[in-house]
């Protein structure tokens, strides 16, 4: 019997997005965003601000 390899199980949801673009903005004093993706595989990304990237749906802004 050959086991079949799992999909991906990594969905970043708006939460996990904003929690990890909350942090990095903490330790690198970067703003930060997160984005909707339109992928179901990844519907949302945290990334570095900026004013190039649709589908923005929070800004952090660091101190």
């Amino acid at each position: 019997m050959s086991a079949e390899p799992l999909p991906p199980r990594h969905v970043a949801t708006l939460e996990n997005a904003y929690r990890v673009a909350h942090k990095i903005a903490e330790a690198t004093d970067q703003d930060m965003q997160v984005a909707a993706t339109g992928e179901p595989e990844r519907p949302f990304v945290a990334e570095p601000a900026n004013d190039r990237t649709p589908g923005v749906v929070a800004r952090i802004v660091s101190r």
